[in-house]
């Protein structure tokens, strides 16, 4: 071959290397048109990543020697690419999703001969291509609606969210079978730009109903991008529409002390568009006792439980009201009052709330004990007396035990004074001698509250003790005797005469000895 013809070919060649730079430069200036949205920029060294997307950029290596860079993309960790890149000036896309450009910074020396440094980096311009996006919003005027009210009002707004215009935009609306007064329930939209929306405006009858009922309006719209890719959204609202008939019942109830009466209101209104025919009930919760002279002539009482009826008009209120009496202190839920009626053969029933009462006091609980039940003439009782004060307030207490017949005091005091605050204890004892045979019954206790007025007593049942003039016919396993304490008058114990006899005895064989020395 010719010199020449040579040069002719290396003249071709470079002319063709000249042609084909200029292109890609040309495609490289034109890389970034209005299909893409830049989206951000970031300084990478190696293992740093770059997500946008769901697309996440990882860089893996540099090859310092070439000026290169290994870069991996990634969607929800599955691996869609890896490329090498000049270091220095480079482009990259893939598909029609995510782009980047590497680049000189003029700011950044290192950013000229990046991988001659010990820790290389690139600088990294991030792009997606422009989508459309889809949302929808359902709202309404609100959430509750009584059968008075006659319109349901509710907006459905459809926007394009994303950077691209979307199209062939279709929407369609479930009423969940509210009858439509004014708009339509299918729309459809050539097109919608970006950052576009459309409203529309619907009006729902309010139904009547005869129970309470729940309605979800629900919106579902699709719409394409330019590559014909689908995009979806939904959304809905809830509302509770109330029946025809509906009573709003609530109890009330005071605060008190043991010497005042709870007042119990309770308020009705009929809240519904018809005339009710109620029957009311309620009952007097435990702890407490009905004050009946003071109740409504129209109350028919049955023990603790009350009953009237009543017939309220629509937007009709009534408020009725009694008293109880505490019978002891203490925090109280009280019964709910109950409201029944029929409308077309349907029966309905409502309860009021459970209100709590706290009740101010005093609450003695006496006990009297007495140990052993059954013993023989002549042997001893012990008698125990206690009161305890569960309520909340002090209460001065005075007790005394009056002695049955055929008893005598040996030890001890019958009477216990004391002043008790909430949640304190009192106790004595005292021990008697049973002089009488047969069955002894103890009288009640007198006991006296000076702070009656607020307080209330509970007394044990009355005492009583089987004596024996000998051992009873048919034993049990005995008792333990009752511990003898000594007594200042010194009256004599249970086993005093066998110590006068062992004392006679001693004085007996003294008198003896002297006699024989004498």
């Amino acid at each position: 071959m010719s010199k020449m013809n040579l040069r002719i070919k290396i003249a071709v060649v470079l002319c063709l290397f000249s042609v084909i730079t200029m292109v890609t430069a040309s495609a490289t200036e034109d890389q970034w048109d209005d299909d893409w949205d830049y989206v951000g920029e970031a300084m990478l060294y190696q293992g740093d990543t770059y997500s946008t997307r769901g697309y996440v950029v990882e860089v893996i290596d540099f090859d310092k020697n070439k000026g290169l860079v290994l870069l991996e993309l990634k969607k929800d960790d599955m691996l869609l690419n890896r490329s090498v890149l000049n270091v220095s000036c480079d482009v990259f896309t893939y598909g029609e999703t995510v782009g980047m450009k590497i680049y000189n910074d003029s700011d950044d020396v290192l950013s000229e001969d990046p991988t001659n440094w010990q820790n290389p980096r690139i600088h990294l311009e991030f792009y997606v291509w422009k989508e459309p996006g889809l949302s929808i919003d359902v709202s309404v005027s609100r959430v509750t609606y009584k059968p008075p009210d006659s319109d349901i009002y509710v907006t459905v707004k459809i926007k394009n969210t994303g950077e691209a215009e979307i199209s062939d935009v279709e929407l369609g609306i479930d009423p969940a079978g509210l009858e439509i007064k004014y708009g339509k329930l299918t729309h459809r939209f050539s097109s919608i730009k970006d950052d576009e929306s459309e409203t529309i405006d619907l009006i729902f009858r309010v139904p009547e109903l005869l129970f309470n009922s729940s309605f979800t309006i629900s919106a579902n719209a699709s719409g394409i991008d330019d590559k014909n890719m689908a995009y979806i959204a939904a959304d809905s609202e809830t509302l509770n529409v109330l029946p025809l008939c509906d009573l709003k019942i609530n109890k009330i109830t005071t605060n008190t002390s043991m010497d005042r009466d709870v007042r119990v209101s309770i308020e009705v209104m009929n809240t519904g568009i018809v005339d009710l025919n109620i029957t009311f009930a309620d009952v007097i919760p435990p702890n407490f006792e009905l004050r009946q002279q003071l109740i409504p002539l129209d109350f028919e009482i049955d023990g603790k439980e009350l009953a009237w009826k009543v017939n309220l008009a629509p937007h009709e209120d009534k408020n009725y009201y009694y008293y109880m009496e505490p019978l002891r202190p203490g925090v109280f839920t009280i019964n709910p009052a109950n409201a029944e009626w029929n409308i077309r053969g349907v029966n309905y029933s409502v309860s009021s709330n459970a209100p709590i009462t706290a009740v101010d006091g005093a609450y003695i609980i006496f006990n009297r004990t007495a140990f052993p039940a059954q013993v023989k003439c002549g042997e001893y009782v012990t008698v125990s007396l206690s009161v305890v004060n569960t309520g909340n307030k002090a209460a001065s207490v005075s007790i005394s035990d009056v002695l049955p017949d055929g008893t005598s005091l040996v030890n001890g005091n019958t009477t216990l004074q004391t002043n008790l605050d909430a949640n304190q204890t009192a106790a004595i004892e005292y021990i008697i001698r049973m002089e009488a045979s047969g069955n002894i019954t103890f009288p009640h206790s007198e006991i006296e509250l000076v702070s009656k007025d607020y307080s209330r007593l509970q007394v044990s049942d009355i005492i009583n003790i089987d004596v024996f003039s000998s051992e009873p016919a048919v034993t049990s396993t005995p008792d333990p005797q009752p511990t003898i304490v000594p007594v200042e008058n010194d009256q004599p114990a249970q086993e005093l005469p066998k110590f006068e006899i062992a004392f006679t005895t001693f004085l007996l064989i003294l008198a003896y000895i002297i006699m024989r020395r004498g």
